[in-house]
């Protein structure tokens, strides 16, 4: 609900369309054609980088953004090899929600700067030390 509110604040406009499910969301999306998808990796159909394949394959160009409960460095690298657009933990969406859609519709990638250098820890070393 917050996340909602929030985009309504930032875009007054905008058609905010929430689902319970995968399965749901799948189906909104064959009717409106989003701009941008919020995907939650805990949805009771689908969960995590299976979840995530499945929403992909079946979205073209939209771009996606993926809260997960957890900062989880290697699903987080395998989500943007994916093609995910941004991955976010549920625990900064107050400070980084609106920086990370801004940033997705503007047509770039985002991770939060923790998670940007654990990343690149894990590229440059394996460990993410």
């Amino acid at each position: 609900m917050r996340m909602r509110l929030q985009l309504l604040e930032e875009w007054p406009q905008t058609d905010v369309l929430e689902a319970p499910t995968l399965a749901r969301g799948m189906a909104l999306m064959q009717v409106r054609k989003p701009d941008l998808i919020v995907l939650d990796l805990a949805l009771p159909d689908a969960s995590g980088l299976v979840g995530a394949w499945r929403a992909m394959k079946n979205l073209g160009s939209t771009p996606v953004l993926v809260l997960s409960h957890g900062v989880d460095r290697a699903q987080a690298a395998h989500l943007l090899q994916m093609g995910v657009m941004a991955y976010l933990p549920k625990a900064l969406l107050a400070s980084e929600f609106l920086p990370a859609v801004r940033s997705v519709l503007a047509g770039g990638r985002f991770v939060s700067a923790g998670l940007s250098r654990r990343l690149l820890g894990l590229l440059a070393n394996g460990s993410g030390q």
